[in-house]
């Protein structure tokens, strides 16, 4: 039969190993918002120079040539 300090210490041991599990999931979920965030950060980046483009587009006529006579 075991004695109480041993399963006081398995005990331990597994409150160590849950709170060890817990901390690398939370870890996990950190890194993944990070890289949604990043993403998110570079499709804004790419749509304000989209939308950079066609306006230097619309106020440049030589980018639009006019249909020929």
């Amino acid at each position: 039969m075991p004695q109480f300090s041993d399963v006081s210490d398995i005990q331990l041991q597994l409150r160590r190993l849950e709170l060890e599990h817990t901390r690398e999931e939370r870890q996990q979920q950190f890194e993944l918002k990070k890289l949604e965030l990043e993403h998110a950060e570079r499709q804004q980046q790419l749509e304000l120079k989209k939308l950079e483009l066609e306006m230097s587009r619309a106020s440049d006529p030589s980018a639009h040539p006019t249909d020929p006579p």
